[in-house]
């Protein structure tokens, strides 16, 4: 018991711990508590072992073999007729007590031990002595031996520290008189009242209170006018300063307190800076050039720490500010070390200022928290805006990541972050692919809607941006075609009036005036079969559009050719498509020799170029 006391009352405070000793300090006294328990049971065991049952009958079967010296029958002398539980009690304890009694030396041994090991760790914990670290743990600040000063030094000190900070924080004898004024008054009203054992409010005990501290601060007015420089609010706690000194100082004939310039020394010498360095620093406590942070606020900062949780920025205030991975980027990353390094220069924005410390160690501290995407998405929209206004140099064609797939179409996000959605009617042959997801496509810049920036999409409707994979595809094909060039084509799909064929990858459309010349009515699907292979004409190219105009009338070297002799047509494409490219040259030239001279040209009433009356 007495070790276990010990190793309670002489373990080190929780101040003086660090966090594993701290975490480790309940199982240690735990396993003591356990161990002078077991070390009880075990000496009463053994005890028990080596004497014959006298002291306590109800002990007596510990030690008596085949219950002899319990005065207990055995097994053959139970009647029959006793209960079941009878029989056990009267029968089995012969049995038990032998077994038992062969093993209690051992665990009294093993118990003892316990005990002893017990109060040696006790022993070695009220052992330690002060300035060692216990446990064998370093201290988290080195904080050293005491600053040794003679008495000159001492005095040099204190009166080189009141000179300069007296003219930083000046304060007369009448000012010290108010101050004394004011806080006897704080002390008498504003307080709150303390209740007496009756229940009625103490109103003798409030005024003699306050005009203890009164005296105690006028007994010491100098001790307290030099305090005051290096500690502000000590006037405020005149009482409770006054029982610290005297805890390690009493004397009853003296009690002045004095001033002990080492230790203040000493402190400066932790810090790395002196007390006149921070008075003037906060403007003599007044704090009037001190930067104070709002919601909203762009701050300047360094990384200085990078971990998985995010990233920590000094910014100049008292703690690190925090800035969350999900805040360093508009683009989804797994780390910030992604797009931030250790000593970057960032401009954040402030979006919580009364955050719970991340910083390991800071328990009770609070933490400015930073972000960057909004700086982000407006850079973002910036640019959305400036391709929006064709501005030079910009360009509506953007590199995206498919996120996902929905009924409607999907969602993607640009490299700068920000989310859009393209239609299943601009996905062309990607629509409802989920193979896609995850990858990088290009895509065309539709339409964008700056209001809804910060708004959360659920419907298509919501989101800001709207983009097309199809114009992006056509354009990009659009600029390795030309006028009068035979290209193969694969039939996608077919509709009343329109083919949709694909083309090096991309999904173009066939009007049904394009397919064919023939002037009897015809339906396309008793044309074209999907999945066919066929071979189109290019008519027109749009590169800046990507508009892209496709026929197969163009390679009839007959009217309706393409309805009777489809195979032929194909075979003699190349050949039909030069014919058709020198008479559209030719009908091209005409046109613009007769709107310079203002004449008119009748068009064929046929509507098109008569490949049979071209000769060859």
């Amino acid at each position: 018991a007495i070790a276990a006391h010990r190793s309670f009352s002489f373990s080190p405070s929780p101040s003086s711990r660090s966090a594993p000793e701290a975490a480790a300090m309940p199982s240690r006294s735990a396993t003591t508590g356990l161990a002078v328990v077991l070390g009880c049971f075990g000496a009463c065991a053994l005890l028990r072992a080596s004497t014959p049952g006298r002291l306590n009958p109800g002990l007596a079967f510990l030690t008596a073999p085949g219950g002899a010296a319990s005065g207990r029958a055995s097994p053959a002398d139970v009647p029959p007729g006793l209960a079941v539980s009878q029989r056990l009690r009267h029968g089995s304890d012969a049995t038990s007590s032998a077994r038992f009694s062969a093993g209690a030396p051992l665990v009294g041994l093993l118990a003892a031990g316990l005990l002893v090991g017990a109060a040696r760790g006790a022993s070695s914990r009220v052992s330690c002595q002060v300035g060692k670290p216990p446990f064998g743990l370093q201290r988290v600040v080195g904080t050293g031996e005491l600053t040794d000063m003679t008495e000159e030094e001492e005095e040099a000190f204190i009166k080189e520290r009141k000179e300069n900070l007296s003219k930083l924080m000046p304060m007369s004898e009448d000012e010290f008189d108010d101050e004394i004024d004011e806080l006897t008054w704080e002390w008498m009203h504003v307080f709150a009242a303390n209740k007496a054992k009756n229940g009625k409010l103490d109103t003798v005990d409030k005024p003699r209170k306050a005009r203890v501290k009164r005296r105690i601060a006028l007994r010491n007015r100098e001790f307290f006018q030099t305090l005051r420089l290096f500690r502000p609010i000590s006037l405020k706690y005149t009482q409770a300063l006054e029982k610290i000194y005297l805890e390690g100082n009493y004397d009853i004939e003296d009690r002045t307190m004095k001033f002990n310039p080492s230790w203040f020394a000493h402190n400066e010498k932790i810090a790395g800076f002196t007390y006149e360095d921070w008075a003037n620093e906060t403007g003599g406590l007044k704090y009037d050039g001190w930067q104070s942070f709002a919601l909203g606020d762009l701050v300047e900062g360094e990384v200085v720490v990078l971990n998985e949780r995010g990233a920590f920025v000094e910014i100049g205030d008292k703690s690190w500010a925090f800035l969350p991975t999900e805040n360093c980027s508009l683009a989804p990353i797994a780390h910030p070390d992604e797009v931030l390094s250790v000593g970057d220069k960032i401009t954040a924005e402030v979006i919580d200022l009364n955050s719970e410390s991340k910083v390991d160690g800071e328990m009770v501290a609070r933490q400015k928290v930073l972000s960057l995407t909004k700086m982000q998405s407006e850079v973002a929209w910036d640019e959305i805006d400036s391709v929006l206004r064709v501005e030079e140099g910009t360009s509506n064609i953007f590199e995206v990541l498919v996120k996902q797939m929905r009924p409607w179409g999907a969602i993607v996000q640009t490299e700068r972050g920000l989310e859009g959605w393209i239609p299943n009617a601009q996905l062309a042959d990607k629509a409802g692919d989920s193979g896609i997801v995850g990858q990088q496509i290009e895509v065309e810049l539709m339409r964008a809607d700056r209001t809804k920036a910060d708004t959360r999409p659920i419907r298509p409707s919501d989101f800001a941006l709207t983009f097309s994979y199809a114009n992006a595809a056509t354009k990009k094909i659009a600029s390795s075609l030309e006028e009068g060039q035979v290209v193969s084509a694969t039939v996608k799909e077919l509709t009343a009036v329109t083919v949709s064929v694909e083309i090096m990858g991309c999904r173009c459309t066939i009007r049904k005036i394009d397919i064919s010349g023939s002037a009897k009515g015809f339906d396309i699907a008793d044309v074209f079969e999907l999945g066919e292979e066929i071979k189109v004409y290019v008519i027109s190219v749009l590169e800046k559009t990507g508009a892209i105009r496709l026929s197969t009338r163009a390679l009839e070297f007959k009217k309706g050719a393409i309805l009777t002799q489809k195979k032929e047509v194909f075979e003699r494409a190349e050949e039909t498509a030069k014919k058709y490219l020198k008479a559209e040259s030719e009908v091209k030239t005409k046109f613009e020799k007769a709107l310079d001279f203002g004449d008119t040209v009748k068009p064929k009433k046929s509507g098109g170029i008569d490949i049979e009356s071209i000769d060859d």
